[in-house]
């Protein structure tokens, strides 16, 4: 009697568990789903960050061209005197 007993408790115990398994079975394929979705997203969204900083990058580096030519001038209009500057000059000389 033991032995159908002990066979029976063995057989119900690997239903119960394989039915277990196969419980969890879903839920690991749709949380494994789960991650290769936010994963991807993850990818996208740190591609997107990478591009956003290059056109950040190349938009700092244009702006600072236009600062560095826009102070040329200025300092070419300090170094060469004006037909105005020119004149008061002249006048100066003659008094």
């Amino acid at each position: 009697m033991k032995a159908p007993a002990l066979l029976l408790s063995t057989i119900l115990g690997l239903s119960l568990s394989a039915s277990g398994c196969d419980q969890s079975k879903p839920m690991l394929d749709k949380t494994t789903a789960e991650l290769r979705k936010v994963s991807a997203e993850r990818d996208e969204l740190k591609t997107q960050l990478e591009q956003a900083n290059a056109r950040a990058s190349n938009l700092q580096q244009q702006l600072t061209d236009l600062q560095a030519k826009a102070a040329e001038p200025k300092a070419d209009a300090a170094a060469k005197p004006t037909k105005a500057t020119k004149k008061k000059a002249s006048k100066k000389r003659r008094r």
